[in-house]
């Protein structure tokens, strides 16, 4: 079973998203993130170069399985935050899972399962 997980970095202020997550949700050019109050889910989902909000992956990205998605989008964190109240300086790793959406396969993260490394 892959590993389905995202580290957030309140340090440098940005969101770092596995190989085997961005692979998981269909090899997408660009990303969407997006937050699920019900559930109090991160829901990251495929998304196109059209969507205002999206996100466009680095070339590089693909060449190299080794490294990590990394994102900046420090009003989106900082949203996040504060809902999860997390510390400024933290890092937090989450665990996803797979989820079918009503825009595609997506990534959910629940905010309150969320671990703080060193």
């Amino acid at each position: 079973m892959a590993n389905y997980n995202i580290r957030i970095c309140l340090i440098d202020k940005r969101i770092y998203l596995s190989y085997y997550t961005v692979e998981a949700i269909g090899m997408p050019t660009h990303l969407s993130f997006w937050y699920d109050e019900n559930g109090n889910n991160l829901i990251v989902s495929a998304g196109n170069k059209d969507d205002m909000d999206a996100y466009e992956i680095s070339p590089y990205f693909w060449k190299n399985r080794k490294h990590a998605c990394r994102i900046s989008r420090i009003a989106f964190l900082k949203t996040l935050q504060d809902i999860a109240g997390w510390e400024d300086g933290g890092r937090y790793l989450l665990e996803g899972k797979i989820i079918n959406s009503e825009t595609g396969v997506a990534a959910a993260f629940n905010l309150e399962q969320s671990i703080r490394f060193k």
